[in-house]
């Protein structure tokens, strides 16, 4: 499924608010293969990066709302829906602290797919550099309709 999808953010939080089951922690120790920890790995980060596309796209939700008639109601509900992914994306991040522990052991030479993991991560990291910008575009015009009032 391509991340970008404009309905995957919406299946994974439909998927991930109606019981996510939470990721096996991955035990540690010589028995675990870095194949099943990369994949773990890839997983969750996947898993994460649609998390913050779908935030991505309440924040601009939310920006819409300020510029066509601030309605407190449905930007605050939109807020919540934010922090509600936000905390799933925490809780995945959680899971996945032993398996970066553990991949951390292993030389990146030895990684299987180690580029992939480098791609997903850089999607990851360019989706919340757009929320962030995002979230100081709409603190702004806040503070312009709050002003207004």
């Amino acid at each position: 499924m391509d991340w970008k999808q404009p309905g995957a953010p919406q299946d994974v939080r439909q998927t991930s608010a109606g019981g996510r089951e939470p990721r096996a922690a991955i035990a540690g120790g010589p028995q675990d293969d870095v194949a099943s920890v990369m994949n773990a790995l890839l997983h969750g980060y996947r898993e994460e990066a649609e998390i913050y596309l779908h935030v991505l796209q309440l924040t601009w939700r939310q920006r819409d709302v300020l510029r066509n008639g601030f309605d407190v109601s449905l930007f605050r509900d939109l807020l919540e829906e934010k922090e509600d992914l936000l905390r799933m994306a925490a809780q995945i991040n959680s899971e996945m602290k032993d398996a970066k522990s553990l991949a951390l052991s292993y030389p990146p030479a030895k990684w299987p797919d180690r580029r992939e993991l480098e791609t997903v991560l850089d999607r990851l990291a360019d989706t919340v550099e757009e929320v962030s910008i995002a979230e100081g575009d709409n603190a702004c015009l806040l503070e312009a309709v709050r002003a207004a009032n």
